[in-house]
């Protein structure tokens, strides 16, 4: 089987060939590692039919990656059948985790003022 396949931005060289290696050691013959960024704007660009001739401006996306325990944000330009990475950026303090913190500090604080404990 032949694959390609998606990591993080913020994964190192050493972390990419760990990834690789895995890959093959599985039975895959992995022909790139690539950032997840990059995949999800190919995936776009593949399949989005109403994109700009490269003669007009064009189509500016961001694409937001908030996991569960970082964010990740890439800005892309499209063109008919051609795709730019503008910059991609990432922060490994913010995710889903930090919301699921303040929702069950909330919660913890509405019961124990309904209930009078916790």
């Amino acid at each position: 089987m032949t694959s390609t396949t998606r990591v993080p931005s913020y994964f190192t060289d050493v972390q990419r060939r760990a990834v690789h290696a895995a890959t093959q050691y599985a039975g895959l013959n992995a022909l790139r590692v690539m950032n997840e960024s990059t995949a999800i704007a190919l995936t776009y660009g593949i399949y989005k039919q109403d994109l700009p001739e490269e003669s007009a401006k064009p189509r500016y996306v961001v694409f937001l990656d908030v996991g569960h325990a970082s964010t990740q944000a890439s800005i892309v330009a499209f063109h008919k059948g051609k795709l730019q990475m503008l910059g991609t950026t990432y922060d490994l303090g913010v995710g889903g985790i930090w919301l699921d913190d303040l929702i069950r500090e909330h919660f913890a604080q509405v019961f124990k003022k309904t209930y009078g404990m916790f």
